[in-house]
């Protein structure tokens, strides 16, 4: 049995769907937002960063395939996590290594095809797409006469931030921390992220989805980039536009990370050290009561072996650190229960 249209669009989280040349194609930006953007956000916002298809069925196998991939980033790897009940069951890709620094979208990606038998009964199937790349879905295939029914979520996420939202340098797509962390609470996730972005007031235009939660991580790419008046001016609107579309939803705004080795050194650029950047953020999001500003400067520990690049992504470890503290931030300033949890 092959999934329609329309069933594609009802177990897709965290995206609009689109039928074209026979295929899916998951859109997580709305057109608004994506016409903000220059060409090369622009491509770089079609990744399916945090988008996932999720449903029970007594299926006794599940199929997908992906075509059309290319690179969004210049990360050469393409993977999508297959679970079932929440166990990780299948992890198909292919990865094709680095492409040299500033060269992204310039190279395509074989197609992804995966089938897996699963046991038998009822379950809950969930397919996290690829992250930094692009691709549409060719197929999504169920046993013949297999039931099928969309999980509707509890709760909803939006995220902001940077290329360590986006997923870069983790592999696992599931292993992704706002994912990680959006599964626990049986939560979709809308996944803002670009690799390379900073404070962007721009983003937040248009008819935004609503949310019971918000999070924030922006910061490592304006230290590196912005000058001082730019930084003020978009780090102040920014706020100031969250404030208007969420003006009562709870904002956790992570600070950097701890980066590899511009903490060590203390580096500054045009607005100062990475630890005065953390400090601006944190005075300008202070000003609004529903914003928390987390200490999340080691939430990814200062050693090699948590990032992916050795110094600046966190590999699955480092986001499993992350999804740790940001579970643990939810579960104590929130009260929600992880799934599975007994009250």
């Amino acid at each position: 049995m092959v999934l329609t249209v329309d069933q594609i669009r009802a177990a897709t989280r965290g995206a609009t769907v689109t039928e074209e040349d026979g295929a899916f194609a998951f859109h997580r930006f709305a057109p608004a937002q994506e016409l903000h953007f220059d060409e090369h956000d622009r491509l770089r916002a079609k990744s399916t960063a945090g988008v996932r298809l999720e449903f029970l069925t007594d299926s006794e196998t599940v199929g997908f395939s992906f075509t059309d991939a290319w690179l969004s980033c210049n990360r050469g790897f393409f993977y999508a996590d297959l679970l079932i009940d929440g166990n990780l069951l299948a992890h198909a890709g292919t990865d094709l290594g680095h492409l040299q620094e500033g060269c992204p979208n310039v190279r395509r990606l074989p197609d992804i095809l995966h089938e897996e038998k699963l046991f038998p009964g009822r379950k809950r199937v969930t397919l996290y797409l690829p992250a930094v790349a692009c691709a549409r879905l060719r197929k999504l295939e169920l046993s013949d006469g297999a039931s099928f029914e969309p999980v509707r979520p509890a709760r909803r996420i939006v995220s902001f931030g940077d290329s360590i939202t986006e997923g870069m340098d983790a592999y696992f797509p599931s292993f992704h921390y706002i994912n990680r962390t959006a599964g626990a609470f049986d939560a979709e996730v809308f996944n803002f992220a670009i690799a390379g972005g900073g404070f962007d007031p721009g983003i937040l235009t248009g008819e935004m989805p609503a949310a019971d939660l918000v999070t924030v991580a922006y910061g490592t790419n304006d230290y590196r980039h912005a000058s001082p008046d730019d930084f003020s001016f978009r780090l102040s609107e920014f706020f100031r536009r969250i404030a208007r579309f969420y003006p009562e939803t709870p904002v956790f705004v992570m600070v950097p990370f701890y980066r590899i080795p511009m903490d060590e050194t203390g580096k500054a650029f045009q607005i100062g050290t990475l630890d005065e950047v953390r400090e601006a953020i944190r005075r300008e999001a202070s000003r609004y009561g529903n914003v928390t500003v987390l200490p999340s400067k080691f939430y990814v520990p200062p050693i090699p072996a948590f990032f992916g690049d050795g110094r600046l992504h966190p590999n699955e470890i480092g986001n499993v650190g992350i999804s740790d503290h940001l579970k643990e931030e939810i579960r104590t300033r929130l009260g929600w229960a992880e799934k599975g949890a007994r009250g």
